[in-house]
């Protein structure tokens, strides 16, 4: 999706960065909370539920897919990872239940001293990526009501979501959209060098909650057979397909009744 105009550097710095603030303005939400985790600077945003949602103990946490970490064909790190179309945000706004969208470390133009193309290339799953984002959950549940989690990722996302949630006690349950969740047969696929600082959520033992897995028939990026692994090792996940999506499309269109019927299959809602 990268531009194919010709900008100085100082001009593609200012369109993309005027681009994001328009993406992630409007949302009907309060201003995001810069929040400290146990490795990396995040944001945070919130929105509560809607008239009929708001008895409901449920919050679905959003995790945004790997972005553009790479440029020239994956031959140079990108120097910012933040995706163009931030599918899982628009799915976070348009989401009726109480909702968070967490931000990955170094995304959205949060820089920190830990910051460093490492973190959104090899290490994108790595255990101070996953400890980082866990420890932002458990700290801001700790300051709001009982509630029952439900992580929602796309793509990467997806594989971080899988990975949060044995270390977080209140996740109900895991919705992956399009996940990369056997991150050595997506790159043997694709020809890519292999993510060897990160996790691979295939390998990772206690991910025995409700899992759901939302696949696009039309997805090249992530097709269902490059998981087959991590679903063999996880005999209670779910796969529901979808013949007309894609990686990207068209998840948005029939948001939020496929979360419904995704929270319904899981049990965590009755239908």
């Amino acid at each position: 999706m990268a531009c194919t105009h010709r900008y100085s550097s100082l001009q593609s710095i200012l369109i993309k960065a005027f681009a994001v603030l328009m993406m992630f303005s409007g949302a009907g939400c309060a201003a995001p909370a810069r929040v400290q985790g146990s490795h990396y600077v995040h944001l945070l945003y919130q929105h509560g539920a809607s008239k009929h949602h708001r008895d409901s103990p449920l919050t679905v946490v959003f995790i945004e897919g790997d972005g553009i970490p790479w440029i020239d064909h994956g031959t140079q790190p990108a120097k910012d990872p933040t995706p163009a179309h931030p599918l899982a945000y628009h799915l976070f706004k348009s989401t009726p239940y109480r909702a968070w969208y967490l931000t990955r470390p170094c995304y959205n133009h949060v820089r920190d001293s830990a910051c460093n193309n490492h973190a959104w290339t090899f290490a994108r799953y790595s255990e101070p990526v996953v400890s980082s984002m866990s420890s932002v959950i458990a700290a801001t549940l700790k300051s709001q009501p009982p509630q029952r989690l439900i992580l929602v990722g796309h793509s990467g996302g997806g594989a971080l979501a899988a990975l949060i949630a044995p270390r977080i006690p209140q996740v109900a349950g895991v919705i992956s959209i399009a996940g990369n969740l056997d991150t050595d047969a997506w790159t043997t696929l694709h020809g890519y060098e292999p993510l060897a600082d990160s996790l691979n959520p295939a390998h990772v033992s206690g991910i025995d909650m409700p899992f759901i897995v939302l696949s696009g028939d039309r997805d090249t990026n992530v097709p269902l057979s490059s998981i087959a692994n991590f679903l063999n090792a996880h005999p209670q996940v779910i796969v529901e397909h979808f013949a007309d999506n894609d990686h990207v499309c068209c998840w948005e269109k029939h948001w939020p009744a496929t979360l419904d019927d995704a929270l319904a299959r899981l049990n965590v809602i009755s239908r």
